[in-house]
């Protein structure tokens, strides 16, 4: 496994989103801002696609960015479940014929 890297990476694939994400800790995603290469968590938006939701998913009315996060933590990654499920069908669709 290894240590988690510091801040994290941006061009790599991104670690397990946690439900504490909207409060700093080791556990949090950080990453260098793009424009002035300060240290900060990452955006509802970013955990969204970390897990493949669509931007602004969990963006409801009455529904606070630390729920955003807590959703996004309890949830699975969407293109992965997907991929999943294909592969389930094809084993499937297989042992049939």
């Amino acid at each position: 496994m290894g240590s988690m890297l510091f801040p994290d990476s941006l061009v790599k694939p991104a670690r397990t989103m946690v439900t504490t994400e909207a409060t700093v800790s080791r556990m949090s995603h950080v990453v260098k801002g793009s424009e002035n290469y300060k240290l900060r968590v990452i955006s509802p938006v970013e955990a969204e696609r970390i897990n493949t939701f669509p931007d602004k998913w969990t963006k409801l009315e009455g529904v606070t960015n630390t729920n955003r996060y807590f959703t996004m933590g309890n949830a699975l990654v969407v293109d992965l479940i997907k991929e999943i499920g294909e592969e389930l069908l094809t084993i499937i669709y297989k042992d049939k014929s």
